[in-house]
């Protein structure tokens, strides 16, 4: 009876200590989600894809985040991030200028995606955090890579291109710092 005791008194603090862990990883670090929708294909596809959302990690243009939907603030939003403060983006023929304190976010499938194009900047009191890495299924596992990738501009005019099947944004101006600084050049 003892031995039983024992056992079950030491399967409790492991399930807590794990519980506990997991509650800590994912309110200061990071968290898994599941993909659903259509938007971020073929980056992640709909309820395929486990990935690792770090709240932590720093995002810059080209990376995968989550958001809070302007449109619904009940439901997280994953998305690119295309432009920030201070960045213009050429979106239907006319230039948007994006204000302090806001992103331009799109879907990487431009056909399925609700995304700023629609909705215009989105604050960054609503950004979640950064998709830093596939965990499943297996053979996609890894990190993300960002998309965004130079335009025939020169690079002292901080321009770049983003990959998409759509011409609906064409290209973005950074201000600041070239966000593309290192990346090999296109001709």
């Amino acid at each position: 009876m003892q031995r039983l005791v024992r056992t079950v008194f030491t399967s409790c603090k492991y399930a807590l200590v794990t519980i506990s862990a997991v509650e800590v990883f994912q309110s200061n670090v990071g968290t898994l989600a599941v993909s659903t929708g259509p938007s971020m294909w073929p980056t992640l596809t709909d309820g395929v894809n486990v990935s690792v959302i770090s709240k932590v990690s720093s995002s810059d243009r080209g990376d995968v985040v989550v958001f809070r939907s302007p449109e619904d603030r009940s439901k997280s939003i994953v998305k690119r991030l295309v432009a920030m403060e201070g960045d213009r983006v050429l979106v239907r023929g006319r230039w948007v200028e994006i204000p302090r304190n806001c992103a331009w976010i799109e879907g990487d499938n431009k056909t399925q995606s609700r995304d700023s194009r629609h909705f215009g900047p989105v604050s960054l009191s609503l950004y979640e955090g950064k998709v830093v890495c596939n965990v499943w299924p297996v053979h996609s596992a890894g990190f993300l890579q960002r998309a965004v990738e130079p335009e025939y501009a020169p690079p002292d005019l901080h321009r770049a291109a983003v990959r998409s099947s759509s011409a609906d944004v064409a290209i973005i101006e950074t201000k600041g710092r070239d966000p593309l600084e290192g990346a090999p050049e296109s001709r």
